[in-house]
């Protein structure tokens, strides 16, 4: 990743209201926002967007811009948003992906992959499960 790219909170009111009218006032007692951005020179170069529910924490969208990817970035990012959500006590965190979005990352990064399915057009659904607070096994072997 680049030393110029940094990595910014983007949670806020508006997306707060978002989640509210998408789960109900009542769901959103326990419900966080957990979304960064990654900027250079203030242009968005990527970004994650997650949402916790009791101590789950449920990741919905990694992006690389296509200029960034094989740079650590997306590395970057989970690694950033699974160090939020250990401090703000989530223990576990499932995200998925289709076999064109990377899934191999999650791998990189300790998944568990808990279920493959098939897709349209040939693709597969991935799903991923973590335990957090385990470490990755690329960052054990640094």
């Amino acid at each position: 990743m680049s030393d110029t790219v940094q990595i910014v909170s983007t949670s806020g009111e508006g997306r707060e209201r978002a989640l509210r009218g998408q789960h109900g006032a009542a769901a959103m007692r326990d419900l966080r926002d957990f979304s960064y951005a990654a900027k250079e020179d203030d242009r968005l170069v990527g970004g994650v967007v997650a949402e916790s529910s009791d101590n789950l924490l449920e990741v919905r969208y990694l992006y690389v811009h296509e200029g960034h990817r094989g740079q650590g970035l997306g590395t970057a990012l989970m690694e950033h948003l699974e160090e939020q959500a250990i401090e703000a006590g989530m223990s576990r965190i499932m995200l998925d992906a289709y076999s064109f979005q990377g899934p191999e990352l999650y791998h990189k990064l300790g998944y568990t992959e808990a279920a493959v399915l098939p897709a349209p057009e040939g693709h597969t659904h991935h799903y991923f499960m973590k335990k957090l607070g385990e470490r990755s096994p690329s960052v054990e072997a640094e």
